[in-house]
């Protein structure tokens, strides 16, 4: 099988790592250029010491992007923070576009500068919302980014994954975002239109590899806290997910005392839904076929997802309301996953490839 190069901007934290844990064991591709600043001149495992031995690559301080699209088909992940993300991308496909020129690709360029067979996947917040004010509210400190935007798919597979197969640019979704997003759309699909409420649980490697105050575990490890209570950044994507038939959504982020893991309660009263209430029949049906999609019979847990693509869901139906459950790793279906099974899609493979295992247990 011919394998397809990759490289990694912002190589060095946790999701950089996270990604290439799952791409130095993926089938189809190899890893060819990771890029940090910081740990230039370093070998992989300096930062990530899991990884001794699984890959021979050093940091690079900048991104070959030429060498990268010389090679014809090629990935180009950014798991820089955001505002710098669509920074860096900008700088490489500028390069690129020196250089390599072709047809525009549906879902991608609107002219030819769009480097031919070149999926780019940003892990930021900085191409997520198709609207520009809507961005400058959920991100006031990150430029609009007004090229790279009008190009960006937004990442979600359950949701379009049509798109995602012939798009250039791949904007891969926030943690708590997706979550709700799972969550919800199985109830909106059954008329689910007026208020409800949403609380959410997040590990401290969602705060980043560099300790800060609230993400420092031993501040952390015995806390919990809400956090962003004025509005969290990732509701936008929500509602730009929904669009006209989106609840009146209020969503309150908690800073838990572990590690990985996302875990949401959507609490959705009788009173906000056109018809009947569903249940779990018809969260089955939602996502039939979705191969990261689990229904559980009970609550589901962080310990079972935890390094893995998989979102459990878990609805309750009541005579006066629903709830709903899910669960997800940040990392994982939040985050590098996610992008991965985002590039399978963008380059033609089963969704499942590379990310086809359960979460160890225990942990």
């Amino acid at each position: 099988m011919n394998t397809v190069p990759v490289a990694i901007l912002g190589g060095s934290g946790f999701g950089g790592g996270e990604l290439l844990r799952l791409l130095l064991a993926h089938p189809g591709v190899r890893v060819t250029q990771v890029v940090s600043r910081h740990h230039a001149g370093k070998p992989v495992a300096a930062a990530h010491p899991h990884l001794l031995g699984m890959c021979d690559l050093g940091f690079t301080p900048e991104l070959d992007i030429e060498g990268l699209v010389s090679e014809g088909r090629s990935v180009l992940f950014s798991a820089l923070p955001n505002g710098q993300s669509a920074v860096a991308l900008e700088q490489a496909l500028a390069r690129a576009s020196q250089l390599v020129s072709s047809p525009a690709r549906k879902g991608s360029a609107s002219d030819s500068s769009w480097p031919e067979g070149l999926t780019v996947v940003d892990l930021s917040g900085d191409l997520r919302l198709s609207d520009p004010a809507m961005h400058a509210r959920a991100y006031p400190d990150t430029p609009a980014f007004p090229g790279l935007r009008a190009r960006a798919c937004y990442g979600l597979p359950e949701f379009g994954r049509g798109a995602l197969r012939s798009a250039g640019l791949i904007s891969n979704p926030g943690c708590f975002a997706t979550a709700l997003q799972l969550a919800l759309a199985p109830l909106v699909a059954n008329g689910l239109r007026g208020f409800v409420s949403a609380d959410g649980a997040t590990g401290s490697s969602g705060s980043g590899a560099v300790a800060s105050q609230t993400a420092h575990h031993p501040i952390r490890h015995s806390g919990y806290r809400a956090y962003k209570l004025a509005g969290h950044q990732h509701v936008p994507e929500v509602l730009q997910q929904f669009g006209d038939a989106s609840p009146r959504l209020s969503f309150a982020a908690h800073s838990a005392p572990m590690v990985r893991g996302i875990f949401v309660t959507v609490h959705a009263p009788r009173e906000s839904f056109t018809g009947e209430l569903p249940g779990p029949e018809e969260v089955r049906a939602h996502y039939s076929g979705e191969p990261f999609i689990r229904l559980r019979g009970d609550s589901p847990t962080v310990l079972d997802v935890a390094g893995t693509n998989f979102c459990d869901l878990h609805i309750s139906r009541h005579t006066d309301r629903v709830v709903m459950c899910a669960a997800l790793d940040n990392l994982g279906k939040g985050m590098a996953g996610q992008a991965v099974q985002n590039m399978n899609l963008s380059l033609g493979l089963a969704e499942t490839t590379g990310l086809w295992h359960a979460a160890p247990r225990p942990i």
